[in-house]
């Protein structure tokens, strides 16, 4: 009798593209919904501390910053948060503690970024490729020729097995492009919405 969703996993992002609902409830339910599973990212978060021991000032900084968040993790990823939407042209989320959450499709898989409050350099970037991927962001000043990532990436922890995007049935462009309608269709909901 609930509502059916086709489910499609790209690491532990979770899109969910409704194919059912009952006509009553047909405006009122979203057409798309994006899930995300917290615990890869908490357990990459701890694992970042141990990955970047370095003897330079800024790499230190960083990683203080993160093993900080790591400690706090639960809070940061509340399980079953329903976060606000911080912008209208970009999907970028408020956390509970106030650390936001930043999702992008302008690269060739989707990235989620994890940012301090309200800062415009992201503290972790999280690449969703066939083999998702965890990257201390770069803490040095930004240079043309500078990666925006330091050192390797942690490889996350596989979740949803059975929902992992099949590249035999293009299931990985199908949820790139609900993603991208997510995208679309929220901002034009933030633009009709009066401001206070």
């Amino acid at each position: 009798g609930g509502d059916v969703f086709t489910a499609v996993a790209l690491g532990p992002l979770v899109v969910l593209d409704r194919v059912l609902v009952a006509a009553d409830r047909a405006a009122a339910t979203p057409r798309e919904r994006l899930a995300v599973v917290v615990e890869p990212l908490q357990e990459s978060l701890q694992r970042m501390p141990r990955m970047h021991q370095s003897r330079d000032a800024d790499v230190r900084g960083a990683v203080a910053v993160v093993a900080a968040v790591a400690e706090r993790s639960t809070t940061t990823f509340h399980p079953g948060a329903l976060l606000p939407r911080l912008e209208r042209e970009r999907m970028r989320w408020g956390l509970p503690d106030g650390h936001e959450l930043e999702l992008s499709l302008d690269h060739a898989e989707p990235r989620l970024f994890l940012f301090a409050r309200q800062a415009t350099t992201p503290l972790i970037e999280w690449r969703f490729g066939n083999s998702p991927v965890a990257f201390l962001t770069n803490p040095k000043p930004r240079q043309a020729d500078a990666s925006s990532v330091h050192g390797n990436g942690a490889r996350l922890q596989r979740v949803a097995d059975d929902l992992q995007a099949n590249s035999e049935r293009f299931e990985r462009a199908a949820a790139v492009q609900v993603l991208e309608r997510l995208r679309a269709n929220q901002a034009a909901d933030a633009r009709r919405r009066p401001r206070r």
